[in-house]
């Protein structure tokens, strides 16, 4: 299993740095032009036998953590209060920000109101990418077992008591909320990964060793406001319940059976 989790990081989570510091130690064949499919495939047939503690620190040296602090002062300063999307779609956002000119024309709205939706739709974009990168960042530092990715844009956000996860921060979708029984929380990652995330399924997430790239880490907070009403409260609360973990869930979406966890706050 570890030979195969050390394919699957080098393949979607490593940087090319990491690679060839890898490769130097372990002394494979490397050349800058070799893409990570074939770095994964040189591993493979080079039958090298990495020790997984050393691999481990490996990763864990060569991560760069978000900007903690940073995050948590800004959402608790109050200045992202009023973050929304205002009905815009993230997926497509510029054809978005369009309809919201044009329905400011139509309507002789003021140019200050839009402008206003413009400021809240920026709120809301670091809003999520705060959260994110603060959970990712506190579970990566706080689980010394946690291998970080060290690529910039990593098919999976860590690799959790070995196995690889893509880490989404949200809230509950609608006609949900905190689940009592093992049924509940699986019809709970069923409409999560079935609905809005499908839809942002890569083709690399596809086609990765084991189908590791599709498997999902939710946290979902309720009281949205807790982030910048109880920044510091709500993430103690976070890291308390991913400490106390169990077993995924195994969920079958269509054809496709995927491993999910689920920290409900």
């Amino acid at each position: 299993m570890n030979n195969q989790l050390i394919a699957y990081y080098i393949e979607n989570m490593a940087s090319k740095e990491f690679v060839e510091a890898l490769f130097n130690q372990y002394s494979l064949r490397y050349r800058q032009s070799y893409n990570y499919r074939k770095c994964k495939d040189i591993y493979i047939e080079s039958g090298a036998n990495i020790n997984m503690d050393e691999f481990t620190e490996m990763c864990r040296n060569s991560w760069i953590s978000a900007p903690i602090d940073y995050h948590k002062a800004n959402l608790s300063s109050g200045a992202l209060i009023g973050h929304s999307w205002h009905r815009a779609r993230p997926s497509m956002l510029h054809h978005s920000l369009q309809d919201k000119v044009r329905e400011c024309i139509s309507t002789n709205a003021s140019l200050d109101n839009l402008l206003e939706v413009g400021r809240d739709i920026m709120k809301h974009e670091y809003f999520m990418v705060a959260t994110h990168d603060i959970c990712e960042s506190l579970i990566i530092r706080d689980i010394p077992t946690c291998l970080p990715p060290t690529r910039k844009k990593s098919i999976s956000d860590f690799i959790f008591r070995g196995i690889p996860y893509d880490l989404k921060v949200s809230t509950y979708p609608e006609g949900f909320s905190l689940c009592h029984s093992q049924e509940e929380k699986i019809a709970l990652a069923q409409s999560l990964v079935g609905g809005a995330d499908n839809l942002r399924i890569r083709q690399e997430a596809l086609d990765a060793l084991n189908g590791w790239g599709d498997n999902r880490f939710y946290i979902l907070v309720s009281d949205q406001d807790r982030w910048i009403r109880d920044t510091e409260g709500l993430l103690a609360e976070i890291m308390d319940k991913v400490s106390l973990l169990d077993e995924p869930l195994n969920v079958e979406v269509g054809n496709e059976s995927i491993l999910v966890h689920l920290i409900e706050v």
